[in-house]
């Protein structure tokens, strides 16, 4: 069992902080690196989050500058932890469809999450709050193939490709967390 003592967060989670902060692209850039630090920090400890959303980025938002916390490890597990094929942790629409499917988590898998986070981000909206589906619904979709929209964004092309890898279908066609901090601090 683990026990994690932290600093209290009067700014909340990630969610709340959107919800209510008007935020530049630089911020919103600075923001995803950070995630991908506070990512590759937990895959270098060989482990897996499993249930990376907004909801469990803590966000500190002092005069000097803003920090974001990867909180709620309680469904992480080590990262070859393959005793729960087939069960289904997490917030949708943040699951990996290699998941949904019944397959096991894995670094990827929480790269898919950031993927969504970051669409999010950029989109200031919940993703897939057009389509107008159950979870279940939702899910399948997902499963094929079903994205959220990344042409009505108005970012650079070179990161709407860099979510597009990290959404892939093929877990192995995405980047680990390490390629997304070095691709993120250029």
């Amino acid at each position: 069992n683990f026990v994690m003592v932290m600093d209290y967060i009067k700014d909340g989670d990630l969610r709340r902080f959107l919800d209510n902060t008007l935020i530049t692209f630089q911020g919103k850039l600075k923001q995803l690196k950070s995630i991908t630090e506070g990512l590759k920090a937990i895959h270098q400890k060989g482990l897996v989050h499993r249930d990376l959303h907004p909801g469990n980025i803590l966000v500190s938002n002092s005069e000097i500058q803003i920090m974001y916390y990867i909180t709620d490890l309680g469904l992480s597990q080590p990262a070859n932890y393959q005793k729960q094929k087939g069960k289904i942790f997490g917030v949708l629409p943040y699951v990996a469809p290699e998941v949904l499917k019944g397959g096991y988590y894995s670094p990827a898998s929480d790269v898919y999450a950031f993927a969504i986070i970051a669409y999010e981000l950029f989109a200031q909206r919940y993703p897939y709050s057009e389509l107008d589906l159950s979870d279940e619904d939702l899910a399948i979709a997902v499963c094929r193939g079903e994205r959220p929209k990344l042409d009505e964004l108005k970012i650079p092309q070179l990161l709407k490709d860099l979510i597009k890898k990290c959404w892939a279908v093929d877990p192995e066609q995405r980047p680990t967390a390490t390629e997304l901090t070095n691709t993120l601090s250029i």
